[in-house]
């Protein structure tokens, strides 16, 4: 699923009886897929549990803080947490409501970049440049030589 511009994998089982070890097909599975965030929710039948194992790659991403709600425990990059007494669709959606709410969007070249940088030629002087980087209050500016065959510009 796609929260905040993250992608999230979410495994859902169930199984009739606890198994230790509900970890290591988990990390198997990151291994392989190299996935941003994974949280996994296994409901145990017999036992009216569901567990959540949490791991992210990403430090920002602080799993222990989204499963804390759930009354787990963890840090940043790994996390679970034990209810008792819920359906699967209930945790579920409660886990997605942490997660928009505690998730916040990756920072990208889009949200950093300045539209619209001026561009300048290289025979354009050296006073006109600076004049341009201290009217936009940039530290850069790209120079601009003439168009390639393929139509593109040498920058």
């Amino acid at each position: 699923i796609l929260i905040n511009g993250v992608e999230v994998v979410l495994i859902k089982a169930e199984v009739d009886d606890f198994i230790g070890g509900f970890s290591h097909p988990l990390h198997k599975f990151i291994y392989l897929e190299n996935p941003c965030v994974t949280f996994a929710l296994i409901k145990v039948k017999n036992k009216n549990k569901i567990y959540i194992l949490a791991r992210s790659r990403t430090p920002s991403i602080n799993v222990g803080d989204i499963l804390s709600p759930f009354g787990g425990g963890g840090h940043n990059l790994a996390a679970s947490a034990v209810i008792s007494g819920e359906n699967m669709e209930n945790v579920e959606k409660k886990l997605c409501k942490i997660l928009e709410e505690k998730m916040y969007p990756q920072i990208t070249a889009r949200t950093i970049m300045r539209p619209n940088i001026p561009v300048v030629s290289p025979e354009t002087s050296a006073g006109e440049v600076k004049r341009i980087m201290e009217d936009k209050n940039l530290e850069i500016l790209p120079v601009q030589d003439k168009k390639d065959k393929s139509g593109r510009f040498n920058i």
